[in-house]
């Protein structure tokens, strides 16, 4: 039993002790969602309302000298998609810029902005 939910493990209900994968995946994932609430909320109060737990995943990627996009979204868990959507908020919220690589200039890097640098630093400060 996890968190007053009852999951058949093996076809049957499960023990009280019974500690099997599922319990532990689900007790892990709320866990999680528990943490990004607490997270989330506390970026709020200090004002970062437009940031997303998506974006959050990206900006911890990222830094001042720059970050292809390519493999973003395997480092984050996102999807591409939502990568995407990710990124074009944390461009327009200002928190990240897209800059010409300086060994390629075909490619675009992503780099964090100084309102950005500020948020990775409230994410810190704000953290479970």
């Amino acid at each position: 039993m996890v968190a007053g939910h009852s999951f058949m493990v093996a076809g049957r209900p499960p023990l009280e002790d019974d500690h099997s994968n599922a319990d532990v995946t689900i007790a892990l994932s709320l866990a999680e969602q528990s943490t990004t609430t607490v997270m989330m909320a506390r970026l709020s109060a200090r004002g970062y309302r437009d940031v997303t737990a998506s974006a959050l995943s990206v900006i911890a990627l990222l830094n001042r000298l720059g970050t292809r996009r390519v493999g973003l979204a395997k480092r984050t868990g996102l999807s591409r998609p939502a990568l995407g959507r990710a990124l074009r908020t944390m461009v327009e919220g200002g928190y990240v810029e897209q800059i010409a690589d300086p060994d390629d200039g075909r490619v675009p890097l992503l780099r964090l902005t100084n309102k950005g640098v500020a948020l990775g630093d409230a994410c810190r400060a704000v953290s479970v």
